[in-house]
This record gives structure tokens, C-alpha cells and sequence, in this order.
């Protein structure tokens, strides 16, 4: 396991997918956990992205943060997307769960959208955090591997 600058906070193997975070110590149900972080961009660069890391063989890390009528610039010029797929800190390593301890909220603070990942029930030292992705809707199913009595098999 590798300890991480949140001293709440250590990466290790998971085992729902790949790498997980846990909790180093107790954190409370409504504490923010930590934000997680990436380069924030425009829907068309996201666009350009996508395609590149899919013919990389690397899956994508995006984050809507406003919803925008039709194709284009977001308002005022601001990135609406947030892309954590190569750069990002450790909130980029929880994963999904379909019974999570944890909750992803978009808040505006000092007049910037943040993802934050706050605690939606006390979690134990040792605990892996996880949150529900909720993914859209699509026609090719991603699985979900959580092992929730309530998992439902797939993350979107």
C-alpha cells in the first residue's frame, strides 16, 4: 500500500478492480473525503480525447460538470468537463460500488465547479471507499464487479 499526502487516505489492491483507496482512520458519515481533480476541459476537446485514448487502449475519466444545449463553447468560455484519466490525484482510484459508503457531488466554491467525495455513512479503518459512478445509460454494458448483495451487474 502506498501512503498518499491525506494521511486518511492509502492506495492499495482492491478488490472490486485494479487499485482502491482506504480509510487510515475512522471518517464520519458528511466528511468530505477528498476532491477528486483532473485538467479541466471543453466537451470538444473531450470529443478528440476520447478517440485518442480509446485507440490507446486506455479508458476515459470524464466528469460533466454542466449540462449545455447543443454542440459548442460552454458559457463564458469555461470548461465543462473534467478530465482525470492521466492527470489527476487519488480520488481518480475509488471505485464503483452499487451499495457505496461515499457520494460524488459537483459544488461551486470561491465560483468553481469541485468534485467532491464525501462520506454517506462512518466508515471503518481498513475500508475501501467507493461511490456509485453512475454512468449513463448506454447499449454496450460496462460489469460491475463490487460483489454488493445489491450489485446490479453492470456500472451504467
Amino acid at each position: 500500500m502506498k501512503a498518499n499526502q491525506n494521511r486518511r487516505l492509502v492506495l492499495g489492491r482492491s478488490g472490486i478492480e485494479g487499485y482502491g483507496i482506504f480509510a487510515r482512520q475512522p471518517i464520519f458519515k458528511g466528511e468530505m473525503v477528498v476532491e477528486y481533480t483532473g485538467e479541466a476541459i471543453r466537451p470538444v476537446v473531450a470529443d478528440v480525447r476520447e478517440e485518442q485514448y480509446e485507440a490507446a487502449g486506455l479508458g476515459t475519466y470524464f466528469w460533466r460538470l454542466e449540462e449545455y444545449l447543443g454542440a459548442g463553447e460552454p458559457p463564458e468560455g469555461r470548461a465543462a468537463i473534467v478530465d482525470a484519466t492521466i492527470r489527476h490525484n487519488i480520488g481518480h482510484y475509488i471505485n464503483h460500488c452499487c451499495d457505496p459508503n461515499c457520494e460524488a457531488k459537483i459544488l461551486k466554491i470561491n465560483g468553481q465547479r469541485r468534485i467532491i467525495i464525501s462520506a454517506i455513512h462512518d466508515v471503518q479503518f481498513g475500508e475501501e471507499l467507493t461511490y456509485d459512478y453512475k454512468l449513463p445509460f448506454e447499449d454496450k454494458k460496462i460489469p460491475c464487479h463490487c460483489g454488493a448483495p445489491t450489485c446490479r451487474g453492470t456500472m451504467n
